[in-house]
């Protein structure tokens, strides 16, 4: 781990080492007409991979990836 990261950061743990996962975002567009605007939801994996599902079931994907129950 580089030393300015353990001493003025004040970082634990090395990048290699985080048991921190993956974010992912997705963006939604928002009003109408000339009104409108972009906003980026942030989630964890597991939540963007339910996101990715159930969007698949509702546009008719009948092909949709299985989600698997932990």
């Amino acid at each position: 781990m580089p030393e300015l990261r353990l001493t003025q950061y004040g970082y634990k743990v090395c990048v290699n080492c985080s048991t921190v996962g993956t974010k992912r975002g997705i963006p939604i567009t928002r009003g109408s007409g000339d009104h409108t605007w972009t906003e980026t939801i942030i989630m964890e994996e597991d939540q963007y991979q339910k996101f990715v599902y159930t969007t698949a079931i509702e546009n008719g994907n009948k092909n949709a990836p299985n989600q698997t129950e932990e």
